[in-house]
């Protein structure tokens, strides 16, 4: 698996900001790690599942073929592996009032720019099993890991289209070129097998990426972690819907996203961060109390300023 964006999708290219509470800003900083949640505990579950209904009635109106027929089956049980999706958002509104009463602790938190051309990658307390030549052991799949870059939302009907229509395209190619392959046929059988979980992620990942079109004015963009076998690497947290599986997304160290979790110790110490900027009912002294603690969290050179939303 690679880090590259599904075909369809529209890749974020432009600042992405990430609104945010006090909490979870300190352990960005501190950890030097962002957080992307398990699908099944996110506010917008309930969108996930309308995701996966708009792509059932769409794969139901195609014609019957090898490719359609997969991702129907896919889509006919889907949330059956829900906690191996993880999803980090954010928008490229900069300073908008709804994601600050939404997502910023009712205007009390802030929004952190980050730089998406820096691409993130899983961090694990555990050592990572080598993977020597030849098939993959059991273990070595447990840490494999699929991280995408930011990737804009889907809103309308037409994107959604646009996306199943490229999986589907990825698909017809893969397997025919697999069945023309002169590989023998145990081994064909093998690819054609892992190529059918890596469809199911390709469509999970566009499920996770749906979103009603009256809240397109958000901007949303999200990353999206999909595992093969997590159990792991993930840690939990209280959230609002109870206890939340997360994943730590850190700077890859290779600058190009890897397929396999990283071992904490070798990721980079950078994060992505280009400003911070505070929510409209700071007061205005506490910029100063936000520079210094990026400050001495070895974080210099990033700009600190105040919304200028007139939230109420």
């Amino acid at each position: 698996m690679s880090s590259v964006a599904l075909a369809g999708v529209r890749v974020a290219t432009e600042p992405v900001f990430h609104y945010t509470g006090a909490g979870a800003l300190i352990g960005l900083v501190q950890g030097r790690v962002l957080w992307a949640s398990e699908a099944a505990g996110m506010n917008d579950r309930a969108e996930v599942r309308q995701g996966w209904r708009k792509i059932r009635l769409w794969l139901d109106s195609q014609p019957a073929g090898d490719a359609v027929d997969l991702l129907r089956n896919h889509a006919k049980d889907p949330l059956r592996r829900s906690h191996e999706v993880f999803v980090l958002c954010a928008s490229t509104r900069p300073d908008d009032a709804n994601q600050w009463r939404l997502y910023a602790n009712r205007g009390n938190g802030y929004a952190v720019e980050l730089d998406p051309a820096v691409s993130l990658t899983v961090a694990t307390e555990y050592d990572v099993t080598p993977v020597s030549s030849g098939r993959m052991s059991f273990s070595a799949a447990g840490d494999v890991v699929e991280v995408r870059p930011w990737m804009h939302v889907i809103y309308s009907e037409d994107e959604m289209v646009q996306a199943l229509e490229a999986l589907i395209d990825k698909i017809d190619a893969t397997t025919a070129s697999v069945r023309s392959s002169t590989a023998d046929p145990d081994e064909k059988d093998q690819a054609l097998q892992n190529f059918g979980e890596e469809a199911y992620n390709d469509l999970a990942e566009i499920a996770h990426l749906i979103k009603e079109p009256g809240f397109s004015g958000e901007d949303e963009v999200r990353i999206v972690v999909t595992f093969f076998m997590q159990q792991r690497h993930i840690k939990y947290r209280a959230g609002s819907y109870g206890i939340m599986g997360y994943a730590e997304l850190v700077t890859d160290p290779s600058g190009s996203g890897s397929y396999r979790v990283l071992p904490k110790k070798d990721a980079e110490e950078v994060l992505p961060i280009r400003s911070v900027r505070l929510g409209p009912l700071l007061h205005e002294e506490h910029v100063e109390s936000v520079e210094s603690f990026l400050r001495n969290n070895g974080l210099r050179g990033i700009t600190v300023s105040r919304s200028e939303v007139p939230l109420r």
